[in-house]
């Protein structure tokens, strides 16, 4: 998947995760920052573009990468959400890499998610790699549920 569609993923579990207020600052941050970061292996391409396609999906798409990455996403999040327990923000972020690391196995460009233990391709072809139907769904939801969030009758988490 693309980079948007990664963030709005995102945004849609954090702010379904969120119970309010500043929580859903930190929340939202934890888990936009985890959907996109392993995407920023794309700052390959100004190598060119064999360095892009070579290296693309290598380290940062790997279950080896993800409690690594998820640390600083859940930093950004308890750092800006003051007040919000890192173990929560980090197993959301964890959780957040994972969704997405999922939805690429099911595009067309292979992941390889044991590496370096295996080099087992999991792409599977089921959605294109940058689909804009796919993306206007997903942002449609992430929409939805911030908009739903913030329209809550008092007193309901």
């Amino acid at each position: 998947m693309d980079l948007v569609t990664h963030s709005m993923t995102g945004m849609f579990l954090g702010a379904a995760a969120a119970r309010g207020g500043r929580d859903l600052k930190a929340m939202l941050a934890a888990a936009v920052i985890a959907s996109a970061l392993p995407d920023l292996d794309a700052a390959l391409y100004l190598g060119g573009a064999g360095l892009y396609y070579h290296y693309h999906r290598l380290f940062t798409h790997t279950l080896f990468a993800l409690p690594v990455i998820a640390a600083p996403a859940a930093w950004a999040g308890w750092k800006w959400g003051k007040g919000s327990r890192f173990m929560t923000l980090y197993l959301l972020a964890v959780f957040c890499l994972l969704v997405p690391l999922g939805l690429d196995v099911l595009c067309d460009w292979p992941v390889l998610l044991f590496y370096p233990l295996r080099r087992t391709d999991f792409a599977r072809g089921y959605i294109q790699y940058s689909s804009p139907a796919f993306a206007v769904i997903i942002t449609a939801l992430a929409l939805a549920a911030l908009f739903l969030r913030r329209h809550r009758p008092a007193g309901q988490a």
